[in-house]
């Protein structure tokens, strides 16, 4: 198995479709594997940095194996699977936390 590890800066204020064409760019130029399972070419890509140190990072290819699938984690985090890696439960119940302690509006105007 060949694994790449890269840091990939991820500029949050960019607007979406930005932010999805730089991710697919970056997907679109690793390097094929030749088969399947020790043959799989794995990839992370460290994406942020948080206030304590720990990394946010992506790591390909994820379970589904539909070409553009990836599973999130962040180091020294376990979440309500047992595991590093969020569900989307996981992140639902986060942005509701940080929504009681820092009311914010969408870009629409709209109240979350």
């Amino acid at each position: 198995m060949t694994r790449h590890e890269l840091a990939i800066k991820i500029d949050g204020s960019l607007p979406r479709r930005e932010l999805r064409k730089k991710v697919v760019e970056q997907f679109l130029l690793e390097e094929a594997g030749t088969g399947t399972g020790e043959k799989t070419s794995r990839y992370v890509y460290y994406v942020e940095e948080l206030d304590d140190g720990s990394r946010i990072y992506l790591t390909r290819p994820a379970w589904l194996k539909k070409g553009f699938d990836f599973l999130i984690h962040v180091e020294n985090k376990v979440f309500m699977n047992g595991k590093d890696n969020p569900k989307h439960d996981d992140i639902f119940e986060d942005l509701k936390k940080k929504k009681k302690r820092i009311p914010f509006y969408t870009n629409a105007g709209m109240k979350l």
